[in-house]
Order: structure tokens, then sequence, then C-alpha cells
């Protein structure tokens, strides 16, 4: 083998091997990312992936002229739960939660682990009758559901508010604010309900179940 051939063979080798490390990195990069939009404790995606789903979303609906709604979710009396089962049963009922949730909504929509006890859902192409009868479903679903919990079942209910894109909002924060708002109306008329906000007024909500 002349110095010419030997040459040629390493040259191929080196470029293979940068090419090969490119890909890794590149696979390393981008696995990194996609974690930094994930929820540790339950898998589902964070307030991080929110923040880019919804802007990513509102830009498509004012393309199509389409709508979108946001369900904003919390487990009534959590601290409660946790006060007497301990945070271990809190930490599993968020994921067995989260993973309800999950089963529970379409393939295309967005279950999101908001912070502590909160969950928000995206539902894309989904009006204010549908996303109504989608949360009642929910409830529902969460109400009937027995949690299993140091060998025992435990039962929860949880608050939903729903906003609706674009009546309750043309932005982010705002849509986010409107569906929080009216989860805690649920909360002050008794927990374990549905509520939005009338789009005709700035004060009145309707109570959906």
């Amino acid at each position: 083998m002349n110095e010419l051939t030997l040459l040629r063979q390493l040259l191929r080798t080196l470029i293979r091997i940068i090419v090969d490390r490119e890909a890794y990195w590149a696979k390393t990069l981008e696995d990194s990312q996609a974690l930094l939009h994930v929820d540790e404790l339950t898998g589902l995606y964070n307030y991080r992936y929110l923040q880019a789903s919804l802007r990513k979303e509102i830009k498509r609906c004012l393309r199509n002229d389409s709508k979108f709604a946001l369900l904003f979710i919390d487990i009534d009396d959590f601290k409660r739960i946790n006060d007497h089962f301990g945070h271990l049963v809190g930490s599993s009922l968020l994921k067995q939660l989260g993973a309800l949730l999950l089963a529970t909504v379409r393939e295309n929509d967005s279950v999101i682990r908001y912070g502590g006890d909160e969950f928000v859902i995206l539902l894309t192409d989904t009006n204010q009758d549908s996303a109504s009868l989608v949360a009642q479903r929910l409830r529902d679903t969460v109400d009937q559901f027995p949690f299993p919990a140091n060998g025992k079942q435990l039962r929860i209910s949880i608050s939903i508010g729903i906003a609706i894109y674009p009546y309750h909002g043309l932005h982010a924060n705002e849509l986010l604010s409107q569906a929080d708002q009216a989860m805690y109306q649920s909360k002050r008329n008794g927990k374990n309900k549905v509520f939005m906000k009338d789009n005709k007024s700035k004060f009145d909500f309707i109570k959906i179940g």
C-alpha cells in the first residue's frame, strides 16, 4: 500500500468519525431540548412547552380563522391530601392524574403540568360547546376514578376553568388568566365544577357543569 492510498483511507476514516460525532451531538442537543419541555415528575409537558405551543397555536388560528380552548385544572383540597397521606402519595396522585387526563383527551391535544397541583390542557380546533363537553367528561372521569393510595382507593375531584381563543383573549397570558379566573370561580362555588367567563361580560361567569 503506497502512501497516497494510506492517506486517502485515513482521510475517509477521519471524515466518518467527524460525521458520526456531529450526528451524535445533534441527537444529544435534540434530546436535551426535548427534556427542557418535560415535567420531571409526571412526564407531561411543562410550562415552557405551554408558552411555545400557545404562541404557535395562536399564529395557526390567525391563518386558518379557527379556534382552540384552554382548560385550567386544579385538584380540590390537594393540601389536605398531602397532609393526611403524605407527600409521596401526593406525588403519586399527580402522576396518576396526569396519565388519566392524557388518556381522556385526543392525541393532538396537549396536557401540561402547569405547576404544583395545576394542569392545563390545550384543545386544538375546539369551540365553546366542544370544550364544555370535554371539561365535563374530564371532571366526571376524575370524580369516579379510584386512585390507588397506600393499599386504599382515594377519591378526588377537580375544578376546571375554560377559555376560548379568540373570545376570551388574543394573547397567551390573557387566555391563561381567563381560564385561571374561571377555575377559581369553581372553587368559590363549591369545587368539582366547570366554569367559563361570559364573553359578553367582564365580570359574569357561566357554570358549565
